[in-house]
């Protein structure tokens, strides 16, 4: 729309601002069309199955829940974030307890907004406002805290995902992603020392720097991760030290294009699931980062999200979508 030619002598910016609007208040789908009339049959659709849905406990309906990760014999930890607390279901949804209050002390959070679960069933909580992560048993004990470091920084450390990334035969890491700082802080997962950071501010053209760095996932070798940039509108590919390896999408409104992307997923086959917050889609990508398909449950038609903002995967190719302003995450079979 930023080229979109005032022919005629139009000097109506009321007029501009309401086709603005209407442009990018159309469903993805509905855009190709507008852009590219007749392609709506000829984009390609993966097709997923719904399974079922998850709202919260018994009288604990989630708040804008931001993140999930499985752990231990399938139990799905759901990250309830402005109730500041973890629902915890077996992995048919069922609920089975809660942990986690509000407050600043040992095992309280504030404004928590990623974790992950270690091979142990270990529950590593991005405490985005208490500037430090949190480490609890599989049953919600609270074990140890981790401060991050403000070193030669602006803000105080913003925490907004973390990552456990097993290679094989080497030691287990922790990947943090430091939104307001726009850097990734790597941990050694038993020492719990930071081994090294990389990242820095930059732009779109510059592999390696970020614009609010938010969400993470690693490729089914555990060699390379993705982090999900989200003011530059892509994700990045790198090794595990940090060097820049591609980039996914870029600034746009077509097919493998992102207006406001928030999470990434990786499958066994290293295909990449990328979520739009904005356009409430998710896109699929091939292993080199091209894009592949959208999510539809449907033929030639994509299926529609609201605010999905975290993607996972797990071991039995279920694909489990948190859904932040509708309150819920809904779950897929990729089979």
């Amino acid at each position: 729309m930023r080229h979109l030619s005032l022919k005629n002598g139009l000097k109506n910016r009321g007029l501009l601002r309401r086709l603005l609007i209407l442009a990018l208040g159309c469903s993805f789908s509905w855009m190709l069309v507008c852009l590219k009339p007749g392609v709506s049959e000829a984009f390609a659709v993966k097709i997923v199955k719904y399974l079922f849905e998850i709202k919260g406990g018994p009288n604990s309906p989630f708040n804008q829940p931001t993140d999930l990760a499985i752990g231990r014999e399938g139990r799905i930890y759901v990250l309830d974030g402005v109730n500041a607390r973890i629902q915890v279901f077996d992995s048919q949804g069922k609920y089975l307890f809660k942990f986690g209050a509000f407050g600043s002390g040992k095992g309280e959070l504030n404004m928590p907004v990623g974790l992950d679960v270690d091979r142990q069933g270990k529950v590593y909580v991005a405490d985005s406002r208490n500037h430090r992560l949190q480490i609890f048993d599989p049953d919600g004990n609270y074990l140890k805290t981790v401060k991050l470091p403000n070193e030669g920084v602006e803000q105080a450390p913003d925490p907004v995902d973390v990552l456990i990334v097993s290679p094989y035969d080497e030691p287990e890491t922790i990947f943090i992603t430091d939104n307001d700082n726009h850097r990734v802080l790597v941990y050694d997962k038993e020492s719990l020392e930071l081994l090294y950071q990389f990242g820095s501010r930059g732009f779109e053209d510059e592999g390696g720097s970020f614009r609010y760095p938010f969400s993470l996932a690693a490729d089914s070798a555990n060699e390379n991760i993705f982090v999900v940039d989200v003011l530059n509108t892509r994700v990045q590919m790198l090794n595990r030290q940090g060097k820049y390896i591609r980039k996914i999408g870029g600034w746009g409104i077509r097919e493998g294009t992102f207006f406001r992307p928030k999470g990434v997923a990786v499958d066994a086959d290293d295909n990449i699931y990328v979520t739009d917050s904005y356009m409430g889609v998710i896109q699929l990508f091939k292993p080199d980062g091209s894009y592949k398909s959208v999510i539809g449950k449907r033929k030639n038609e994509e299926s529609k999200f609201k605010t999905p903002i975290r993607i996972y995967i797990d071991h039995n190719q279920r694909l489990f979508v948190v859904e932040e302003l509708a309150h819920r995450v809904s779950v897929y079979s990729l089979l």
